[in-house]
């Protein structure tokens, strides 16, 4: 009842029907600087959004990959910072919904 979504690098939530967190620009890299932080331990990032009360994920791909690419972040450091994305959901998330670029994951642990 509670559940709510962290949206990484995605505004547009009116067709979810849970509360939602966007977050679009410089404030997507925030969780990318949270992600680089707990690298070693993304349990702890895991645990962290949980405890902020959110079961979903929802990642827009494509616009993380188009406005790094055009911005002052080098290759190397976006495809680090995708990699350890790419691991974090692995380890952490199911996906539940794809289209297009976007997708929904829902957090393991809440399952």
């Amino acid at each position: 009842p509670n559940a709510r979504v962290y949206m990484l690098a995605e505004a547009k939530g009116h067709r979810l029907v849970l509360p939602y967190t966007p977050t679009l620009s410089n404030s997507f890299a925030e969780f990318f600087v949270e992600l680089k932080n707990f690298r070693m331990r993304r349990g702890k990032l895991a645990a962290s959004l949980l405890e902020r009360g959110y079961h979903f994920l929802l990642v827009n791909r494509g616009w993380v990959v188009w406005s790094v690419r055009h911005s002052a972040v080098d290759r190397p450091v976006l495809q680090a910072t995708m990699h350890q994305l790419d691991l974090f959901l692995d380890k952490h998330c199911r996906l539940v919904a794809r289209q297009g670029d976007i997708s929904l994951y829902r957090f393991k642990e809440t399952e």
